[in-house]
């Protein structure tokens, strides 16, 4: 046990013998740069892109829906006629 904590107590005083580095006097410059260029870049017009797109998405999810309700009548509609040609059918043979 007092191994270990030997050994813990060199590498912490190791560690108080490592030199502070010191910065390169021009980095925060180039940081400060940097983000001056960023906010100077023209920012497209995403938001009016991403609109039309969920428009467009919509718009054809709706016309889907549409087309479904009106076919599944449609063919409802049809199996009415049927059956009612079917039963005139079976009256006009008697």
């Amino acid at each position: 046990m007092k191994n270990k904590e030997q050994w813990i107590a060199n590498v912490l005083e190791s560690a108080k013998q490592i030199a502070e580095s010191k910065p390169s006097p021009f980095l925060f410059q180039k940081i400060k740069n940097k983000i001056e260029l960023q906010a100077q870049l023209p920012r497209p017009a995403t938001n009016q892109f991403n609109y039309k797109w969920a428009f467009a998405f919509v718009a054809i999810i709706a016309l889907n829906t549409f087309a479904l309700y009106v076919n599944m009548h449609k063919s409802n509609r049809l199996k009415t006629i049927n059956s009612i040609e079917l039963n005139n059918q079976t009256i006009y043979n008697y």
